[in-house]
C-alpha cells in the first residue's frame, strides 16, 4: 500500500526550507488558489517533524497523518492550507500534514490560502 510505505521508507536527513524572520512578513493580499504540490518548498516555522519532501520524520505523527489520509480517501473536504508565496516557491504556514498526505496519495495540487507576491 502506497500510504503505508510513506512511513517505512528511508527518511531524508534534511528538514524543509524555512523562511527567515525578515522574509516571513505578510506582504500582500490573501487569496484562494490551487497550488502545485511540487512548488511547496518549505515552512514558515522550522520543523523536524517532516523531511524536505514532507515525509513524516517520526512515528509520533502517524495517528494524525492517518486521520487526514482517511479523510482524503472518504472524500471529506479538508480546509485549504495556508502558504506564503516567495520567488523560489511556497512556504507552509498551516497544513504540513495535509501537504504530506496529498503528496503521498499522488495528488498534483492542493487548495491554499496564499499570501505574498504574485
Amino acid at each position: 500500500m502506497r500510504v503505508a510505505r510513506w512511513f517505512t521508507r528511508k527518511r531524508g536527513c534534511a528538514c524543509p526550507l524555512t523562511l527567515t524572520d525578515s522574509e516571513a512578513g505578510n506582504g500582500g493580499v490573501t487569496r484562494l488558489e490551487v497550488v502545485p504540490l511540487d512548488s511547496i518548498v518549505g515552512t514558515v516555522e522550522p520543523t523536524a517533524q517532516f523531511d524536505a519532501s514532507f515525509r513524516p520524520a517520526s512515528e509520533t505523527l502517524r495517528w494524525r497523518w492517518e486521520q487526514i489520509a482517511l479523510a482524503h480517501r472518504k472524500g471529506h473536504a479538508l480546509p485549504p492550507i495556508v502558504v506564503r508565496k516567495r520567488p523560489e516557491g511556497y512556504y507552509v504556514v498551516d497544513g504540513r500534514h495535509r501537504v504530506s498526505v496529498a503528496r503521498a496519495l499522488g495528488h498534483r495540487d492542493i487548495d491554499a490560502w496564499v499570501t505574498g507576491r504574485r
